[in-house]
């Protein structure tokens, strides 16, 4: 059996369990035009990867750093994040900016997440960025 690498073991990657678009706490503040939308009710410390995709550069994973209290894995994407909600994000994907309003519907929620994840596993993040800044 071949032994994973740190590298390998931390890097981000889907949570492998469908994801609960009812248990996910949404958050969006309107001062930063920010959404935040984390998978369940813990509070997990993570940072944020920012995703490579031409036509949604605002979109990031909220990335686990594992361990502690929650037990969750190094690398385990526990959320997502979007800047610039109603700018360009919100243009090049309509539904998005539902999730604006107070109270979004879990099919909104859930829309979301799925587009994410489909961004995700097309573009992924860059290898060895580890919460790094954009330019």
């Amino acid at each position: 059996m071949a032994m994973k690498t740190l590298a390998e073991e931390t890097r981000p990657r889907w949570p492998s369990d469908p994801i609960d678009p009812i248990s996910a706490r949404v958050s969006y503040n309107p001062v930063a035009d920010e959404l935040v939308i984390t998978f369940d009710e813990r509070s997990i410390a993570s940072y944020v990867e920012w995703i490579e995709a031409p036509e949604s550069s605002d979109a990031a994973v909220l990335v686990a750093f594992g361990g502690g209290a929650t037990a969750t894995a190094p690398g385990e994407i526990v959320g997502v994040q979007i800047d610039h909600l109603l700018e360009r994000p919100g243009i090049a994907h309509p539904t998005w900016r539902e999730l604006a309003r107070p109270a979004p519907v879990p099919e909104a929620v859930a829309r979301l997440i799925a587009d994410i994840e489909d961004l995700f596993g097309r573009y992924g993040v860059p290898v060895g960025a580890g919460g790094r800044s954009r330019g």
